[in-house]
């Protein structure tokens, strides 16, 4: 049996002063057995829930999804149900294969032989526009987005389009406020990771971007790139230089 209706993902969102909110990633989970044996998936996407279910089960799958979104979304985070109850349902899940080289261990075979590329270095997915090669097929097809220009990812708040998942997920915060980073020194909470990770430089004194010219050391690159607007325009093209 089968149902495809907008009203089953509006049950498991809510209304907030923002309007409705729904979900927004794309999540294929297969979740656990009915009583009878019937097995059915919930896809958990930006367009309506759809679901794959058995009749007499609908309702107590429903509620127990709505008690996790809300639950969720009580943390600050719509977002994060999707992962998090994703991660709940295969995280019992048994990883028969194996890395040889670092004992990572995977669900999938086909799993195992992409993280075995970063060992070996192979990339067998080539751009056919600049040739730059890659790991997995999803990589590619990421990065193919640079050179057509697709934007498939839409903010629901402001309609603003991105390339790719993450980008979106960073951008959504904006308007929701949530600040999942958080410095352990000060506590001073960050959107994004880099700006956490440049935040903890004013706490451990590391300058690891240095001036190819003067030697002069700054905590990010965007200091870098300024100091040189203003010192050494007249020299030369300053290049970014890391210091391991």
């Amino acid at each position: 049996m089968y149902a495809d209706t907008h009203a089953v993902g509006l049950v498991v969102g809510h209304q907030t002063a923002r309007g409705t909110v729904c979900f927004k990633r794309v999540t294929r989970v297969r979740l656990n057995k009915s009583p009878c044996g019937w097995t059915w998936t919930a896809t958990l996407t930006r367009r309506p829930l759809q679901l794959f279910y058995h009749p007499q089960d609908l309702v107590t799958r429903i509620l127990h999804l709505l008690q996790l979104y809300l639950r969720s979304y009580q943390r600050g985070s719509a977002m994060d149900f999707a992962s998090s109850f994703v991660a709940r349902q295969t995280s019992s899940r048994p990883r028969p294969w194996s890395c040889r080289i670092c004992d990572k261990a995977f669900t999938h075979h086909h799993d195992l032989r992409n993280h075995h590329r970063t060992h070996t270095g192979e990339k067998p997915f080539q751009c056919p526009v600049c040739e730059m090669e890659f790991i997995q097929q999803t990589q590619l097809s990421s990065h193919l987005r640079t050179h057509t220009g697709d934007k498939p990812y839409k903010c629901v708040y402001c309609h603003k389009a991105f390339a790719h998942g993450s980008d979106l997920s960073k951008h959504v915060r904006i308007h929701t406020g949530e600040k999942p980073y958080k410095c352990k020194t000060c506590g001073t909470a960050f959107t994004q990771s880099v700006s956490l990770r440049n935040h903890s430089r004013i706490h451990s004194g590391e300058k690891p971007f240095v001036c190819n010219i003067c030697c002069k050391a700054f905590r990010d690159a965007s200091n870098l790139r300024a100091h040189g607007r203003a010192y050494h325009t007249q020299d030369k093209v300053i290049e970014v230089i890391t210091v391991e």
